[in-house]
């Protein structure tokens, strides 16, 4: 606050001495601030359907103040090792099904997060882009966010999808699996 209280004191002086309105940019502006980020709500998806090898497409609703703010259209799939073969199909082909998730431990789980789109409110619909946090193998999260769409859209189309690995599945990762969400499913 300062340090604006003393640069609209500058340039008062200035117009005063000049009677001129200062050019100014946006850094020197005292009175603009670069936009932030508005956070339009909370949805949360299960990641259960991996731990049994299933993909999960769902509409997500948005939580948000005052209520639902808003729906995602999401899908997990467990793939194969290139991201491209949707292990679920092939389950559904061959009847090769995971009848209970500790079948997983040890192996490797490729899986994409794919965000397709969105229904979001008329008054908060711009420049839009999810983020989103998920256990890596080191029991870490990790963020990560689609590409933003511009402008105001309620409909946003994201057409996102992220291939993510884990190399070997350990008792605590499949217990994240069995009892977690993807975390922060947000869009902002």
């Amino acid at each position: 606050f300062f340090n604006r209280y003393f640069m609209i004191k500058e340039l008062l002086d200035e117009y005063l001495q000049t009677d001129e309105i200062p050019k100014l940019d946006k850094n020197n502006d005292p009175f603009w601030d670069p936009p932030e980020p508005q956070l339009i709500g909370r949805g949360y998806l299960k990641l259960l359907s991996l731990a049994y090898l299933l993909d999960n497409p769902a509409q997500v609703k948005l939580i948000g103040d005052g209520g639902e703010r808003g729906r995602l259209m999401v899908n997990l799939i467990p793939t194969d090792e290139s991201g491209r073969k949707n292990l679920c199909e092939e389950s559904e082909l061959t009847g090769n099904f995971i009848e209970e998730p500790e079948e997983i431990l040890n192996l490797r789980l490729d899986f994409n997060v794919v965000i397709e789109g969105g229904n979001l409110p008329d008054d908060f619909c711009k420049n839009t882009y999810v983020e989103y946090e998920v256990l890596n193998e080191k029991n870490e999260k990790e963020k990560y966010h689609t590409n933003t769409v511009p402008g105001k859209n309620p409909n946003p189309l994201y057409n996102y999808s992220r291939h993510h690995t884990i190399t070997r599945v350990s008792q605590e990762i499949l217990d994240y699996l069995k009892e977690k969400n993807v975390d922060q499913m947000i869009v902002i």
